[in-house]
């Protein structure tokens, strides 16, 4: 039988057990297409998320629940034996491990569960047999993979990438403390996660431009832009305001209207004129650079640059920024 065919009838086969909830025979087929597509990630991503997330909720004790959870996290240990150092399988095992354990209805009871089980605590680690624990571990494990061994982050973002052994850490101090442990072993994982975190704002991290960026940079190019900022003004002081008042002797009798005081609900002439008024009135840098350049030939090039450089700095701060709010970094900042 062709190998391509025979995967096609055992993914229609799994997904009809699933449905008709025979959980056995939806298990050997998960084997079976591990025997057969084992390097392409996406058979151990969907079917550990199929075992730990769609099976488990379908039964009603909570030790069978815990049981295909368990199965989603040693299929994806499977898929890592096959496909070594794979950040997003090592990544979904941080995830699965932390989350599904530790934030699910039942995750007091998994905590106890994840605990007192051999088969997910194999070398008998203390240190790993808190969830959260060996959730980081599986995270550090992704980083590693990327940072040191050259794996791609592929399409995984990396500010929401590489945050996750400090979250699990602090998920850990949350966790413990919950559960009535405080004194001195709460505030060191307390510890532990506000320095992770401090170490993550710190990293250089890929950006979606050219350049790399730290989330703790925010501040610095905010200054180093009002800094270029203050330098341009100097060039030609009051330039802006000067600016700003011919522009506004620019607007149609219209455009100042809308512009003054824009109806709750425009016509789309009044919303034209709206948008042409906003035009006329934003003084932006290049613009000052540019009135500058032609009233001050002599400082032409020097305004140039001071733009491009204001410009470059506001950029940069504006996708920290962006960046700090995706990891809601200020909030995890302990």
């Amino acid at each position: 039988l062709n190998a391509g065919i025979a995967v096609t009838m055992l993914w229609n086969a799994a997904n009809n057990y699933k449905k008709t909830e025979d959980w056995t025979a939806f298990q050997s087929t998960l084997e079976q297409l591990a025997r057969l597509q084992p390097y392409f990630v996406k058979v151990w991503q969907y079917q550990a998320w199929n075992l730990s997330y769609n099976v488990s909720v379908e039964l009603d004790n909570v030790r069978d629940r815990f049981y295909y959870v368990k199965q989603g996290i040693e299929y994806l240990m499977d898929g890592i034996g096959y496909n070594r150092d794979h950040p997003r399988l090592l990544d979904d095992l941080g995830w699965f491990t932390g989350n599904k354990v530790g934030r699910a209805d039942e995750h007091e009871i998994y905590r106890k569960l994840y605990k007192l089980d051999e088969d997910l605590n194999p070398n008998d680690d203390p240190s790993l047999r808190d969830n959260w624990l060996a959730s980081k571990h599986w995270y550090e494990q992704a980083v590693a993979a990327v940072d040191e061994k050259g794996q791609s982050l592929s399409t995984m973002n990396p500010t929401t990438f590489y945050d996750s052994p400090a979250r699990s850490q602090i998920s850990y101090a949350e966790a413990i403390e919950e559960e009535g442990i405080f004194g001195e072993t709460a505030k060191r994982a307390w510890r532990d996660g506000g320095r992770l975190w401090k170490e993550y704002g710190e990293r250089e991290m890929p950006s979606t431009d050219d350049f790399m960026i730290r989330l703790v940079d925010e501040n610095k190019w905010k200054l180093e832009a009002a800094r270029l900022r203050n330098e341009l003004d100097a060039l030609d002081p009051g330039i802006e305001a000067k600016m700003k008042e011919e522009a506004q002797g620019q607007l149609t009798a219209d455009q100042r209207r809308v512009w003054e005081s824009l109806p709750a609900e425009p016509t789309a002439e009044e919303q034209k004129w709206h948008t042409e008024a906003l035009g006329l009135m934003e003084i932006s840098v290049p613009k000052i650079a540019a009135r500058i350049a032609k009233d001050q030939p002599e400082n032409a090039a020097k305004a140039q640059s001071l733009a491009t450089r204001i410009e470059e700095a506001n950029r940069r701060a504006n996708l920290i920024s962006s960046n700090r709010d995706v990891a809601n970094f200020e909030y995890w900042s302990i």
